[in-house]
């Protein structure tokens, strides 16, 4: 779908937004006829907030568009390794398809590593290096 605007033009997000989750409707219904049920694990480090409301958005999303979801709740005080590991199972679960990382992270963790552990095959938020590279090249 292409929007374009010219100066001083209002455009109305919810028809775009709706016009989006038809077509992911639409393809969420393909793929379970070929046998594939989409999975979205969201990682989830402590309960802040501002990310359970953001998780609550997208569970309420994906339930929409039919996507099968799975919060993984992780300890506020997870260490590095922990988290890794767990991202690292996240990545070799072929019955999970997405990944959406929830950021930003309690200090002792760092994102610059994380982002290279999660498989680009599964990040949903262009958290891995490798697909913001692909954004950055169109």
């Amino acid at each position: 779908m292409e929007v374009t605007a010219t100066k001083g033009q209002i455009i109305k997000g919810k028809p775009v937004a709706d016009q989006i989750s038809e077509n992911l409707i639409k393809e969420v219904d393909e793929l379970v006829k070929e046998g594939i049920n989409p999975k979205l694990a969201i990682v989830r480090v402590g309960a802040r907030g501002d990310d359970l409301a953001y998780e609550r958005g997208a569970l309420k999303r994906c339930q929409t568009i039919g996507i099968e979801t799975e919060v993984v709740e992780l300890a506020e005080d997870i260490t590095q390794e922990d988290y890794e590991k767990t991202l690292r199972s996240l990545n070799e679960n072929k019955d999970v398809h997405g990944i959406l990382c929830l950021r930003p992270f309690p200090n002792q963790l760092n994102e610059e590593a994380i982002k290279y552990v999660i498989s680009p095959e599964k990040d949903v938020d262009c958290f891995s290096p490798i697909n913001s590279a692909k954004i950055m090249e169109g």
